[in-house]
């Protein structure tokens, strides 16, 4: 007999009531309710100062597992047992402003309860400051260095120390950020220092700056030449009568228009006496230069002002006096340029890149007499973008040619050296590199065989950037070693040079301490490091060039942003065979 609906509803409506009573139950007892929380000290409005505790009272039926302090917004820390308290090192928030603290409870069931924000004032003068010791305030140098110190404070993650030629610090001089209570300033020009300090804890909370102390530096221990525009060096010699020094580079603070060639006669001290400069409305670009016997200098580049189209390369002879001689440029309609050139037995050798019908450029060696005149050119490339950088050897032997090529290396351009017969007629080439930049940049005779030392950067084989890279390669383009030498950022070598006994010095540029630094670095005849200095300001500041000083030791010159009358100067120092800085 069939069942009424009615009956069957009733019995499934029965069924459900023990789960409905259960659902209820669940409902009713499920706790949504959050804690209680407030601030208790310190007090609104209150004035603070230094080390602050920041209590709190927190209340909940089920308990508190944890309360949360904020200051501004930020999370300060998280106490996980009462009494709820969290310390607040106020001393790295600034002084005189107003900040909101506000506390946050959590109970057992994730429920989370906020207390009303209270407003506190830091008190004048209780924010934390470094205490500068050394030097003594207003103290003259003794040489070249300052090491800067100051007292560290407690839960310091991070200093920032600046030095500036005023008090005010509109324009820095010197800038870096360190964990050590130290740093070291090279006040490198006569004059005034300012500097001052200040410290981090770690999320970027700063304290104040701490009083501004200040060093003199009584003497200049380098030179810089130019003026308010764009000026570098990239030559410089012992004068031919040795009664001063003899620079070459490009100005664009001076001449006819744009960038031009520039000459300059120094006295012993390396005073600046006479300057020229060449070039017409365009730009010349001055790369290297190279000295006659009898005084005369040969700068070479490239100009846009003159020649068949593009930038050719350009030559401009100079007498001793800084009066042009003469001036021829090389090239056809697309960019040529000399990247480097040397005196040789009846004339000059120069060496570059040149542009081809394609839109790449090859390798470029020109062999000239000795009123310019084009004896035999030769060059060398692919398809891809090939260039001389350094050319060394003797017009009866043959010659080093040492650049880049990205025809034929294993991805970016890989360090390239050729080797030719006097003739110019290639007899071997070297390549080394990988995938990334590797190059070329100066070339040495070598002093302990017949072959050559190469130098310049390694970016594939390197630990971080670019890395200064030698090369020696011995008489038939074999490698005999190469040494990578550098950190974690970039340095290169633009110039290189094997004195008799081995020894190697190979200078240019480090970013080891931010900006780019002159650096300098002594290596054996094996490869292996001896000594590395570096020189420098809050600037790029770069060697390009190197030369002997005699007993005095060596010239470095280049381009500083770091020093001079404003953009980039020409730049000059004097270092003794130890690498030490000399005024």
């Amino acid at each position: 007999m069939p069942v009424p609906m009615r009956r069957v509803r009733a019995a499934a409506l029965a069924a459900l009531l023990p789960l409905a009573a259960c659902v209820e139950e669940r409902i009713v007892y499920l706790d949504v309710t959050p804690p209680e929380v407030a601030i208790v000290q310190p007090l609104p409005d209150a004035e603070v100062a230094g080390l602050v505790t920041i209590m709190a009272q927190a209340e909940d039926a089920e308990g508190v597992v944890s309360v949360a302090f904020y200051v501004d917004g930020e999370l300060l820390g998280v106490d996980e047992e009462a009494p709820w308290e969290q310390p607040w090192n106020s001393g790295f928030w600034s002084e005189g402003e107003t900040h909101w603290l506000q506390a946050a409870a959590e109970d057992p069931r994730g429920n989370l309860g906020v207390s009303d924000s209270l407003s506190v004032t830091l008190a004048a003068g209780a924010s934390l400051v470094p205490e500068p010791l050394v030097p003594a305030d207003g103290s003259d140098l003794a040489g070249y260095e300052a090491v800067l110190t100051w007292a560290s404070l407690a839960e310091a993650a991070e200093y920032e120390v600046q030095a500036a030629p005023s008090a005010e610090f509109a324009t820095l001089f010197f800038e870096a950020a360190t964990a050590d209570t130290t740093a070291t300033l090279q006040a490198l020009l006569a004059g005034r220092y300012y500097w001052r300090v200040r410290a981090q804890d770690g999320e970027e909370h700063w304290t104040a700056w701490s009083p501004v102390r200040n060093v003199r530096q009584p003497q200049d221990w380098c030179r810089v030449y130019g003026g308010a525009g764009d000026d570098r060096l990239c030559f410089a010699s012992t004068a031919g009568g040795g009664d001063g020094y003899v620079l070459a580079g490009t100005t664009s603070s001076a001449g006819a228009g744009g960038d031009d060639f520039w000459f300059v006669l120094t006295d012993l001290d390396r005073v600046e006496q006479k300057s020229a400069t060449f070039g017409g409305a365009g730009d010349e670009v001055a790369r290297a230069a190279s000295m006659q016997p009898a005084g005369n200098v040969l700068i070479a580049g490239s100009t846009d002002s003159e020649g068949a189209g593009g930038t050719d390369l350009w030559l401009q002879l100079v007498d001793t006096a800084g009066d042009p001689v003469w001036s021829r440029a090389y090239g056809g309609p697309g960019d040529d340029t000399a990247l480097d050139v040397r005196f040789c037995e009846g004339g000059w050798i120069a060496c570059g890149s040149r542009a081809t019908p394609a839109g790449d450029t090859d390798a470029w060696l020109l062999r000239l007499d000795a009123a310019g005149d084009t004896l035999w050119t030769r060059t060398w490339g692919g398809a891809g973008d090939d260039a001389a950088h350094g050319v060394r050897g003797f017009a009866n032997t043959g010659w080093f040619v040492a650049g880049s090529t990205a025809s034929f290396g294993a991805g970016g351009p890989d360090l390239w050296v050729i080797g030719t017969g006097a003739d110019g007629d290639s007899l071997w080439t070297h390549r080394a590199g990988g995938a990334y930049w590797d190059e070329a940049l100066a070339v040495s005779l070598s002093a302990t065989d017949s072959g050559c030392l190469a130098a310049g950067y390694n970016w594939s084989a390197s630990a971080g950037g670019p890395d200064l890279w030698l090369v020696k390669l011995g008489p038939g383009g074999d490698a005999v070693w190469d040494r990578l030498y550098g950190g974690p950022g970039a340095e290169r070598a633009n110039a290189v040079v094997q004195g008799a006994t081995g020894l190697i010095l190979a200078a240019g540029e480090t970013d080891a301490a931010g900006s780019y630094d002159a650096w300098l670095l002594h290596a054996a005849a094996s490869g292996d490091s001896l000594w590395a200095r570096r020189w420098g300001g809050a600037g790029d500041d770069r060697i390009h060039a190197m030369a002997s000083a005699g007993y005095d030791g060596n010239l470095l010159a280049g381009s500083t942003r770091s020093f001079g009358a404003g953009g980039r100067d020409g730049w000059l120092l004097l270092v003794d065979w130890d690498g030490e800085l000399q005024p």
